[in-house]
Order: structure tokens, then C-alpha cells, then sequence
């Protein structure tokens, strides 16, 4: 689903269109998400590293997932905890 108010105010200002390329960027992005194992498993790894405190976090090492892909890897998770 596509947030229109979002993008209008991003995008159009006075009725005129700016910044065309990363708009269909943007577009495309707002069809992934952050794999969620992924982000949890890099997440753990800087925290607990006491040298990466000087350091943000760099969110671009970790890949992104198509909606449905990070839903199946929810319900995945899901259905391993509760047969435990």
C-alpha cells in the first residue's frame, strides 16, 4: 500500500513535482522491509561488540525483504516457537 499523503508532501510542493528519480526509489523501497532475523542477528553482534560503540549503527549491511517475505519469516519464527 502506497502512503499518497506522504509522497504528495515529499514530492509536491505548490503543485510542481520535484526530485523525480528517487521518487520511483522510493516507490519501489516502500515494497521491502528490514529482514528482521537479519537486523536482530547484526543488531546483537554490534551491541556486543565494545569497539563498535564509537561507531553508529550501519543499517545499510542489512538486506531487505519483500513484505511477503518478511511475513513468512514472522509466521515461520512463530510456528518454531510455539511447537517448542
Amino acid at each position: 500500500m502506497i502512503d499518497e499523503p506522504r509522497l504528495a508532501e515529499k514530492y509536491v510542493k505548490d503543485g510542481v513535482s520535484h526530485s523525480r528519480p528517487t521518487l520511483s526509489r522510493d516507490l519501489i523501497e516502500l515494497d521491502s522491509v528490514f529482514s528482521l532475523s537479519a537486523l536482530e542477528s547484526k543488531l546483537v553482534a554490534y551491541v556486543k561488540d565494545e569497539d563498535a560503540a564509537s561507531e553508529p549503527f550501519d543499517v545499510s549491511s542489512v538486506p531487505k525483504v519483500s513484505r511477503e517475505q518478511a511475513a513468512q519469516e514472522v509466521a515461520r519464527t512463530l510456528w518454531i516457537s510455539l511447537s517448542v
